[in-house]
């Protein structure tokens, strides 16, 4: 399948590919497929190494595909996984927003919104709003009680932008 891959990319006929594993062999391969300038998209299970995860553009996994003519089951099993998987995924954006919003501070304490997504983006490929119930990441750390959103003004005649700030950093600061 590699070898398959190399001649496709070497045709320079695609704009991207798509790899469907959950096997760091394929780590190589969408780096490779990525320093050629294309787009590689990732799927694969909850057990899918971290450097094949990075290695990709953008990475799902497929638990959270749903499939449309399968029955959406109601079960109390079910129902308890989601919960478990909700509280872990909740824990696991707290940090990595945390992160993500330390490297972007500016002086005064906030990061531009725009800059805390292309962080996520880059370093998260797996990331992604809809999995915490939110369609764009500024209503997602909105109805975070861990962080401040503010609209701080550009220039003149521009819509002003976004930015954020680690509230619990900010209690002891002075507001903007």
């Amino acid at each position: 399948m590699i070898i398959d891959a190399m001649d496709l990319l070497y045709s320079k006929r695609l704009d991207g590919f798509c790899l469907v594993s959950s096997d760091s062999d394929f780590t190589r391969l969408a780096t490779r497929i990525r320093e050629s300038g294309l787009t590689v998209y990732g799927f694969g299970e909850q057990k899918t190494p971290k450097a094949f995860i990075v290695a990709c553009d953008k990475f799902f996994y497929t638990e959270g595909l749903i499939h449309p003519s399968e029955p959406v089951s109601h079960s109390t099993k079910a129902e308890s996984y989601t919960t478990i998987q909700r509280a872990q995924q909740n824990d696991h954006l707290a940090s990595r927003l945390q992160d993500t919003e330390e490297t972007a501070l500016d002086n005064s304490g906030w990061a531009r919104l725009s800059d805390v997504g292309q962080h996520l983006t880059t370093h998260h490929p797996e990331f992604k709003s809809s999995a915490h119930g939110y369609s764009k990441l500024s209503d997602l750390i909105s109805h975070s009680s861990d962080f401040d959103i503010e609209h701080h003004p550009f220039e003149e005649g521009k819509p002003p932008e976004l930015f954020v700030r680690n509230r619990k950093a900010s209690t002891g600061s002075t507001q903007v």
